[in-house]
């Protein structure tokens, strides 16, 4: 592990007990009542990733769960485990000591640290997976949104990834990368009604981390004993290649972006 702690540990044999350990004790099920899929072209995405290209799925962020959803979705069609970029609270104690999510494929960012030594680490981190072949989900907004609106997409990772491409370019090597926009809605956000609280707890002096944390395990506590749950719905967008969007790495992450947002904008398939 380096000095900033970024790497995943990824181990397929903890990643399948993981999510098989729940699906037969129904954990999902604890949170939404069903899973509802739209346009996952599961053939398309098994055929590019078997021909060497690379899937960059991007999601909006809503949720914890976000993670839990769409890892169980990607493995039950048997497409590859992506890495996926976390916040580095996610990485750590407590939350750590109940799933350890680098062995899960997540890889740390911090947001807080703005050091350019820090960051010149993350950034050769992400051009390696990306020279490395490896797929990589994350959340263009960089957090969860704490209300109903989108926010701003940032480009660090887009830009890192653009840049390995480029290099192996240069070098002679074509990588091709395809990006699969999401978008992911429930019919109740488990931590909705906490929301308002979180960015007030972070500013608490000493206590404030604790009590972040302690919001989020009562949201989930919350929801897990609760009989309403309702549905959460996932929408995939066709696999674009990365060059095929725009120029500009800025215009790249905004297009993105709208990408996520329009499918929002369809109404769910009801059943």
């Amino acid at each position: 592990m380096s000095k900033f702690n970024i790497e995943h540990c990824f181990d397929e044999g903890y990643y399948n007990s993981v999510i098989e350990r729940a699906r037969a004790r129904g954990t999902i099920k604890r949170f939404v009542n069903e899973i509802i899929i739209e346009g996952l072209d599961v053939e398309r995405l098994q055929d590019e990733s078997k021909s060497g290209e690379q899937i960059l799925y991007a999601s909006n962020h809503k949720s914890h769960l976000d993670y839990i959803i769409l890892g169980e979705i990607i493995h039950r069609n048997k497409l590859p485990t992506p890495r996926y970029a976390a916040g580095h609270n996610l990485l750590a104690w407590p939350i750590s000591s109940l799933i350890d999510f680098r062995r899960m494929g997540a890889f740390s960012i911090d947001r807080k640290n703005k050091s350019q030594e820090y960051l010149r680490n993350l950034y050769k981190y992400i051009q390696d997976l990306t020279t490395n072949g490896e797929n990589i989900l994350f959340f263009p907004e960089g957090g969860r949104s704490y209300n109903e609106s989108y926010m701003k997409p940032k480009t660090g990772l887009v830009r890192t990834v653009l840049e390995a491409i480029e290099k192996q370019e240069r070098a002679g090597r074509k990588i091709k990368v395809n990006i699969v926009p999401i978008h992911i809605d429930y019919d109740s956000v488990i931590e909705k009604d906490i929301f308002p609280l979180l960015d007030g707890a972070k500013k608490i002096p000493i206590i404030g981390t604790g009590l972040y944390y302690s919001l989020d395990l009562f949201a989930f506590a919350k929801r897990y004993f609760s009989t309403k749950k309702g549905n959460v719905y996932v929408k995939f967008g066709d696999s674009i290649n990365i060059r095929n969007l725009e120029t500009n790495k800025k215009q790249i992450a905004d297009r993105i972006m709208e990408l996520i947002k329009w499918l929002g904008e369809k109404e769910h398939l009801s059943f």
